[in-house]
């Protein structure tokens, strides 16, 4: 009697620890995290501008930008920086620019070269930033002493996309375009383009 009663009250909670075990361990194939700077382990898709994707665009354009000698020609320093229109002209609607532009900004400051200000213009980043600035401002007047945030420069872009095929091969190329106009002359001091091409038939694992 007494081995039975124990017997039916093992086999459930020994179910139950065999499916909490196996529910821990997961199944084949689950989910599981990665290293999103290893391309071997990065899902890839053709139908949209990847986080790698973003990542090398970006650090090439960093390294571009700050090998250059324009950020050197400045009336201050660090110069202030204004980000200004980056136009999305690929397929996906949804594309999120600050992806490529916070990167550059990240490193830009802390090059100690460029701060970005994040007050400036029509869609500012820190609007309570934007209105204590202007309320500032206005008490100020025309002081001498009130600090100058106008930006030095202004970072304009173009993301395109370009897509191919040959039978059952697609072949699809992002195309990012950087520039930097100097707000005192007008002119762009700085201008880069890097291309980022993918082939394949579908979103696959690594290249």
């Amino acid at each position: 009697m007494h081995y039975l009663l124990l017997r039916h009250r093992f086999f459930p909670c020994a179910a139950l620890a065999l499916f909490l075990g196996g529910c821990a361990e997961g199944p084949p194939g689950g989910a599981a995290y990665t290293n999103p700077t290893d391309s071997r382990t990065a899902l890839v898709s053709l139908d949209k501008v990847n986080i790698q994707d973003w990542d090398t665009a970006s650090d090439q354009m960093i390294q571009s930008l700050l090998i250059s000698d324009v950020l050197t020609h400045v009336p201050k320093s660090p110069a202030v920086l204004a980000i200004d229109r980056i136009v999305n002209k690929t397929t996906d609607a949804n594309l999120d620019t600050e992806l490529l532009t916070k990167n550059i900004r990240i490193a830009l400051n802390r090059s100690g070269k460029i701060l970005t200000t994040t007050t400036y213009g029509r869609h500012a980043e820190s609007a309570m930033a934007q209105d204590v600035q202007t309320k500032n401002d206005f008490l100020n007047g025309d002081s001498a002493h009130t600090p100058d945030h106008s930006p030095d420069y202004t970072l304009t872009g173009k993301i395109i996309e370009d897509s191919a095929r040959a039978g059952e091969t697609r072949q699809v190329t992002y195309v990012f375009q950087l520039s930097l106009t100097d707000t005192r002359s007008g002119l762009a001091v700085w201008e880069d383009q890097k291309l980022i091409q993918k082939t394949g038939h579908r979103a696959q694992v690594g290249w």
